[in-house]
Parts: C-alpha cells; sequence; structure tokens
C-alpha cells in the first residue's frame, strides 16, 4: 500500500461522514502547518528574540490561564456525563443493542472524552 492510497484509506474511508468537513479533520495539512510553525518559533525565533532580554514575569498570566484551565475542564468533565451516561442509561441498551458511530450524541461522548 503506498502513501497516497494509505492516506485516502485513513481519511476517506474511515473517517466519519458528520466530521469529515471539520478544519483539522478534513485535511492534514492545516495541523502539519501549525506544528511547523511552532517548531520553528520554538527551536528558531523564540530563542533568537530572548537572547539579550531578561526572562519576563508571568505570574499573573499563569494564574489566570490556570483558573480558565479549571473551569474549561470541569465543563468537560459536566459534557462528557451530560452526553455520555445520562443518554446512554436512558436511551441505548448495553447487551445486543444497535451501535452505530453516526449518532451525534456518540461522537459528543468520544470528544469530550480525549
Amino acid at each position: 500500500m503506498g502513501i497516497i492510497e494509505l492516506y485516502n484509506y485513513l481519511f476517506d474511508e474511515l473517517s466519519v461522514p458528520q466530521t469529515r468537513e471539520w478544519f483539522f479533520v478534513s485535511s492534514v495539512f492545516p495541523l502539519m502547518l501549525i506544528t511547523l510553525g511552532y517548531l520553528y518559533f520554538v527551536l528558531y525565533a523564540g530563542p533568537r528574540y530572548m537572547k539579550n532580554r531578561p526572562p519576563y514575569n508571568l505570574r499573573n498570566f499563569v494564574l489566570i490561564y490556570d483558573i480558565i484551565q479549571i473551569l474549561v475542564n470541569a465543563w468537560f468533565v459536566k459534557e462528557h456525563f451530560t452526553a455520555g451516561w445520562s443518554a446512554v442509561l436512558a436511551k441505548y441498551q448495553f447487551i445486543c443493542g444497535k451501535r452505530t458511530i453516526l449518532d451525534l450524541n456518540a461522537i459528543r461522548v468520544i470528544l469530550y472524552s480525549i
């Protein structure tokens, strides 16, 4: 299997129809561009910019960032249980039940579980 066949298999045949058009799911190139930009900044541009400068005081910024992370993670936990267990217990059968990846609620469970 060549690289083009592998790419088509991964991004066309295995993809979920509801998420095929999402920005980072539709193609590998946006993620590659962001990764290459990050590596350029971390390895070249950032060290060159900070070469003769004192380190920044980021205490307040990190504190605000940590508080936002706590709030967003609490929201993810709430969404996971709302989309996941309450919907699963009310709607699905655990034994011999029909499972489909095309269910939007199943996609929510997967999205908030990552």
